[in-house]
């Protein structure tokens, strides 16, 4: 990193209260830290476990504080020699454009042309770099989420995600994701930067080739425990930012959208079923709504065979 001049900045979380196994490994992490890294690079270090959403909104907020702009790379990814350079290019060439809220390294083993500037309205948080700008938007307490109600929340995904791909059950998805966030049920910072970039129209750019793999697919993780739609499998593709330069229009993939952002999220559709069944289950026992579930299981049943 310390090639591309730019400030390096790197973020470690302290350990869980008497956890002797996390302290020994924050112990060992910090001192490899240390070791590879000079005094050109800051250490954003902290001493008690912040979580997940808190360490990484802190880091960027303190970031954001001293610079416009900033490249992401946590560690449970590998990025292409191709990865900063692209992200710097096109941070200088997007960062007055308030229609770009942010810009992806991984696209899903998606393929385009390298002069093409594809568009998602899914935030990618796997390699990625934004500007201070898009973090202005962002609210880490859900709090307009919270004060709507349960129709306006389902109109509004509807119609900046499942009319797209055309699956009521992506809108459901993600209300059920932004409850568990806004609630504190799950502890993510993404879903805040995602939903964000819904309200404010814009979209993040897919690059034209991966330039990041998937490494952090392990019972180790606190989020993903295991890959079950071959994330992991998507390779790094040799692109050379120096010589394609995208400079077409700004154009939304729907395609991407469809294909291979739903087409992660599928397989665990499934997961998302079961637990609106349950839901739906634990209100027959309290109100005795008994046609409701017998049409939601008639659904799922549909579903399965399809």
């Amino acid at each position: 990193m310390h090639s591309y001049k730019a400030p390096e900045y790197i973020a470690l979380d302290g350990p869980k209260a008497g956890n002797i196994i996390d302290e020994e490994k924050c112990t060992g992490v910090r001192n490899e830290v240390r070791k590879l890294t000079g005094k050109e690079s800051k250490l954003l270090v902290s001493d008690v476990n912040m979580g997940c959403k808190s360490r990484i909104s802190s880091a960027l907020d303190a970031i954001f504080k001293e610079h416009d702009s900033v490249v992401v790379i946590e560690d449970d990814i590998l990025v292409s020699a191709s990865f900063v350079p692209y992200m710097k290019m096109m941070l200088e060439k997007y960062n007055e454009d308030d229609r770009v809220y942010a810009l992806h390294g991984y696209n899903f083993g998606m393929d385009y042309k390298p002069t093409e500037v594809r568009v998602t309205k899914y935030f990618n948080m796997w390699g990625w770099a934004t500007w201070r700008r898009s973090r202005q938007l962002v609210d880490y307490s859900m709090s307009e989420w919270i004060r709507q109600s349960e129709l306006n929340k389902y109109r509004f995904l509807w119609k900046n995600l499942g009319s797209i791909v055309q699956d009521p059950g992506w809108s459901q998805y993600y209300k059920l994701m932004y409850d568990k966030v806004a609630n504190g049920a799950l502890d993510s910072w993404a879903y805040c930067w995602m939903y964000a970039q819904l309200k404010s129209g814009g979209g993040s750019i897919i690059p034209p080739k991966n330039m990041v793999k998937l490494i952090g697919y392990d019972e180790d993780a606190l989020h993903t425990k295991s890959d079950e739609s071959g994330l992991t499998d998507v390779d790094i593709e040799i692109y050379d930012s120096r010589v394609s330069i995208p400079s077409g229009e700004l154009v939304y993939d729907h395609r991407y959208d469809k294909e291979a952002v739903r087409g992660m999220w599928e397989p665990y559709n499934q997961d998302y079923k079961i637990h609106r069944l349950g839901s739906i289950a634990k209100e027959i026992v309290t109100n005795g709504h008994g046609k409701k579930v017998l049409k939601a299981l008639r659904s799922y049943i549909y579903n399965k065979r399809k």
